[in-house]
């Protein structure tokens, strides 16, 4: 083999690493955000016995400003809860109270569905809550708060869903948002590799085998 035949296997081994590498999202030329994306945003919220409240914006794109607000209300009678504003990898959660409203809860189920990331392929791996709840929550005893509430994340590839619930899982707690209190979650994100980068990672690894395999020979 000749110099400029070995040169030109070891240029075309190194291209096809660093494609194979940039496009399963090692390297940092592509980045995957949620702005510009169309996403479906529910809040459902009750009081054990006494009333309920439903929020939702579905098929709303991502982009400045609250995503689900005091306007998409669709059922209920209860007048309070939060508006959602997603970003481009987090969000946040505000507590609104309407004009005498009741904003007492006993659960909420929030819901972020469909959060398919523009650019760079990408698929939830973690989320987590960087706040506290009493930023978004009164105290006990501040209001008509008896109580902070308990709260679960769950979350799959492409949704997210926090649960708020009471400590009794009855009617005996109530826990209350606080007027324009904000809880701020971030999203963890790995890139999803695209089918041909897979392939050519994987011929570059071939090239490297094989090229050991000659010197070694």
């Amino acid at each position: 083999m000749n110099m400029h035949t070995l040169k030109s296997g070891r240029r075309l081994i190194a291209v096809s690493l660093l494609a194979g590498l940039g496009m399963m999202g090692i390297t940092p030329t592509a980045s995957a955000t949620l702005l510009g994306d169309t996403v479906n945003l529910t809040a459902n919220h009750e009081a054990s016995g006494f009333c309920t409240a439903s929020y939702a914006s579905l098929g709303v794109t991502v982009g400045a400003g609250i995503e689900l607000g005091t306007g998409d209300k669709t059922g209920g009678t209860c007048n309070g809860g939060v508006e959602i504003d997603v970003h481009s990898s987090s969000f946040d959660l505000i507590g609104f109270h309407e004009p005498s409203g009741f904003a007492d809860y006993t659960d909420a189920i929030i819901s972020l569905e469909d959060l398919d990331w523009v650019g760079t392929p990408g698929r939830i791996v973690g989320v987590t809550f960087d706040s506290l709840l009493t930023d978004l929550f009164n105290s006990a005893g501040e209001g008509n708060a008896t109580e902070l509430p308990t709260m679960a994340i769950a979350f799959t590839d492409d949704s997210i869903t926090v649960t708020f619930d009471n400590s009794t899982g009855g009617a005996g707690g109530i826990w209350e948002y606080r007027d324009n209190g904000v809880g701020s979650f971030t999203i963890q994100t790995d890139h999803v590799p695209e089918p041909g980068s897979v392939l050519l990672l994987g011929l570059g690894l071939a090239g490297l085998a094989a090229r050991k395999r000659r010197a070694r020979g």
